[in-house]
């Protein structure tokens, strides 16, 4: 699918080591400048209608994403060895072993692990709270 080059600038921050992260130094409000976002009244937001309305029960509620019933959800357990491991997983975007994002030619191309979906969707959850909570 095409993408703007303001999209493409905004994930290449997201996927940057974390020094360098897009929010790391300036919080939310570096995420709101960032030109992406331009135009987003940032002031009113909650007082316009949502693109696409959903119904949440809870912070919780996941009943809005997509089920994987056959998704391997296992957490890996933590050994003390792995902060040493040069097997250590990449720190490169959000983790580079579970989500792929690939941008060339103007394109974007996402891919996910089945497993890792329901991280994400949290991490998403979590993120827009804190936007809107502040």
């Amino acid at each position: 699918m095409p993408i703007s080059i303001d999209a493409k600038t905004t994930i290449k921050k997201f996927r940057s080591e974390a020094e360098h992260r897009l929010g790391h130094s300036g919080g939310v409000e570096e995420l709101k400048e960032s030109p992406f976002f331009k135009g987003v009244d940032w002031m009113n937001i909650r007082r316009n209608p949502a693109p696409i309305r959903i119904e949440v029960k809870s912070i919780d509620d996941t009943s809005n994403f997509d089920d994987f019933p056959d998704a391997d959800l296992a957490i890996p357990q933590y050994k003390p060895d792995m902060a040493t491991s040069k097997q250590q997983p990449s720190d490169r975007g959000i983790c580079a072993e579970r989500l792929r994002i690939g941008l060339s030619d103007g394109q974007c191309d996402i891919r996910f692990c089945s497993h890792f979906i329901s991280t994400i969707a949290r991490l998403i959850t979590l993120f827009t709270w804190s936007l809107f909570a502040s």
